[in-house]
């Protein structure tokens, strides 16, 4: 008796850790849909090496040499980006909700890189309470719920940063800044995990970042080398005109015009030209220091120090709410199909187009370049319910039917970006403009890129715990029937008996 008790035990133990063992897998399945946090490189995202290599082998086999990237080796991105925009300043509960419902880039904003009159070096202004940020990510990371956090520098009608410094200098101080100031480790928050370069201009016609000068992009361009080196993200983002493949016409005054718009709003002149092309060209790669896997399996040792170029900039978000823009015209005013403009245009981008430096006095020297963007690192920036207002439109704003039917027929002609974003949180929930329900951008972004896929993992969810309870019922019915001496039996005919014990005709009591 007492040992088919201890039996019953064991196999209840057993089927436990057996059902737990299925909801687990089904667990990191789930998780293995979205990407590795920080602790990526040990759940299978890079291979720690041994025999004393400083560095990771990533998918790749490529092992980055520097310790900083190192420390930062679990930062990975995900399959399919959906970026979304708080306001300024903005850290609250909409920014919360907003990632819960789809995204999983939070683009925190933002900071202005100045200098200190007093001792010259760079300085660190603005950005949202560190405090509040840290909870939001710890918050969402209890939760399983993998988004990166990128901090943007500039904004409209802010000050472009500051170049008194050399770009080395201007990496340590954010650096140390992101460290020592912003990090909570105590929780779980490291910092932001990148920059997002959101350099613009101004209203105000006469200001001095109406005007893109070669050291703010040289220095743009120099501290992303930096961060990616370092194993940090950085992204950028770029007005329609910055980078705008229907002309071969390069500018850095932030004052030009678009000739379709003259007509209908006259006098408008805060385009771009091909702005920033020039960070593109000259620093759109980073040369990286590694190591090739060596070639036996299970071997400990990697391959030679090499090289290995990387794309600087993790990706790329195209405001396409610009003001008056070329995207605004055509599906407005021409009355195009959203899904035919987008696909001429990420056509454009992934297939290059021509810029002409040769008329700018210090990038001369670069003449004629072709400028592609890799579709893995596009990414599609609209509005939400802010957007679609004045005569004619002002800003570009598209329905939910028609941000998914364009996006569908980009993915049928294998084009689709890397992924969408929209500016800002602050205005989800809100009714857009001959609109009759509340839009929330994250959940129609999810809807198309399975960020949070929660109709699938509630569903996985659901048929786990079915699991364990059917395993926990047979198990304890199998016990108790079979294995537990208390047990009842039935005779053929279906009738209670009482056990039987070693005396024939004791009654039991």
């Amino acid at each position: 008796q007492v040992s088919a008790g201890m039996a019953s035990r064991r196999l209840l133990v057993m089927a436990l850790a057996a059902a737990l063992a299925v909801v687990e897998a089904g667990r990191q399945e789930e998780g293995g849909r979205s990407y590795h946090g920080r602790e990526g490189a040990r759940r299978g995202q890079g291979e720690r090496r041994g025999g004393g290599e400083e560095g990771w082998v990533g998918s790749d086999g490529w092992i980055q040499s520097t310790r900083q990237t190192r420390l930062r080796s679990g930062i990975k991105l995900p399959a399919h980006i959906s970026a979304c925009y708080a306001d300024w300043q903005e850290c609250d509960s909409q920014v919360l909700t907003a990632a819960k419902q789809g995204c999983n880039v939070i683009v925190w904003f933002s900071i202005n890189i100045r200098r200190n009159f007093t001792s010259g070096s760079p300085m660190i202004l603005g950005g949202p309470d560190p405090n509040c940020v840290a909870m939001i990510a710890s918050e969402l990371e209890a939760k399983n719920m993998k988004t990166l956090h990128m901090i943007s520098v500039g904004g409209w009608d802010q000050p472009h940063p500051d170049t008194s410094n050399p770009a080395d200098v201007v990496w340590d101080v954010w650096k140390k800044w992101n460290e020592e100031v912003v990090a909570r480790p105590q929780i779980g928050f490291m910092g932001y995990d990148g920059i997002d370069w959101d350099v613009e201009g101004s209203d105000v016609q006469q200001s001095p970042s109406n005007y893109m000068t070669v050291e703010v992009m040289d220095l743009m361009g120099k501290v992303s080398q930096l961060a990616k080196k370092a194993g940090y993200l950085t992204s950028l983002s770029a007005l329609e005109s910055y980078l705008d493949p229907s002309t071969s016409l390069f500018n850095r005054s932030l004052l030009q015009s678009y000739s379709e718009w003259e007509q209908l709003e006259p006098g408008f002149r805060f385009h771009g030209r091909n702005t920033l092309a020039y960070v593109i060209g000259v620093y759109g790669q980073t040369e990286m220091m590694g190591r090739r896997r060596g070639g036996g399996e299970g071997q400990q040792r990697a391959g030679a120090l090499g090289k290995k170029k990387l794309q600087t900039f993790d990706w790329i978000s195209i405001q396409l709410y610009e003001s008056y823009s070329h995207a605004n015209f055509a599906i407005y005013q021409k009355k195009e199909e959203p899904e035919k403009y987008f696909t001429e245009l990420m056509k454009a981008y992934v297939d290059g187009w021509t810029v002409d430096f040769s008329h700018d006095p210090q990038l001369s020297w670069m003449g004629k370049q072709t400028i592609c963007l890799n579709k893995s690192q596009v990414v599609l920036g609209l509005a939400n319910a802010w957007a679609g207002l004045g005569h004619p439109i002002r800003t570009l704003f598209l329905t939910e039917a028609q941000i998914k039917k364009t996006y569908t027929a980009l993915k049928a002609k294998s084009l689709a970006p890397r992924g969408l974003m929209f500016w800002s949180i602050k205005f989800e929930g809100q009714t857009p403009v001959n609109g009759s329900q509340p839009l929330y951008l994250a959940s129609v972004f999810d809807d198309i890129l399975h960020i949070r896929d929660s109709s699938r993992s509630g569903m996985f969810g659901l048929i786990n715990l079915l699991l364990l309870l059917c395993v926990f019922v047979v198990t304890v019915a199998f016990a108790f029937i079979f294995l537990s001496p208390s047990a009842c039996r039935r005779d053929e005919r279906g009738v209670s008996q009482a056990p039987l014990l070693e005396e024939e005709g004791t009654q039991s009591t």
